[in-house]
C-alpha cells in the first residue's frame, strides 16, 4: 500500500501527517521524519513503542525550531482515536 496523508486537530490547529503503511502497523511521518506509529488492535488503536518502530528510508523526526516553524507535535498530545479514525476513513475511501 502506498503512503497517504491525513489531517488531524492538534492543539487547535490542523496537523498533516504522512501515513506509511507497513505489514504490522502504520508509521506517522512529519516533515521528513518518523514521529511515531500506530497499530490496529482488537479493541481499537494503540501507539507502537518507539523501540519497536522499524526505521528505513526516513529517520526519527528531529525537531529544529525555526522562526516560522509550528510547535513540535508531541505524541501524548495527539489523539490516538483521531489518528485511527483518519486512517480508517482514508482506507475506506481508497477501497
Amino acid at each position: 500500500m502506498e503512503p497517504f496523508n491525513i489531517t488531524i486537530n492538534h492543539l487547535g490547529s490542523d496537523l498533516t501527517l504522512t501515513v506509511i503503511p507497513t505489514e504490522n502497523y502504520y508509521r506517522l511521518a512529519y516533515f521528513g521524519g518518523i514521529i511515531g506509529a500506530v497499530k490496529k488492535e482488537e479493541l481499537g488503536w494503540a501507539w507502537v513503542p518507539e523501540h519497536e518502530i522499524e526505521i528505513s528510508e526516513l529517520p526519527l523526526y528531529e525537531y529544529k525550531m525555526g522562526v516560522n516553524d509550528p510547535e513540535k507535535p508531541e505524541l501524548h498530545q495527539i489523539s490516538i482515536f483521531e489518528v485511527g479514525l483518519a486512517i480508517e476513513t482514508e482506507l475506506k475511501e481508497k477501497n
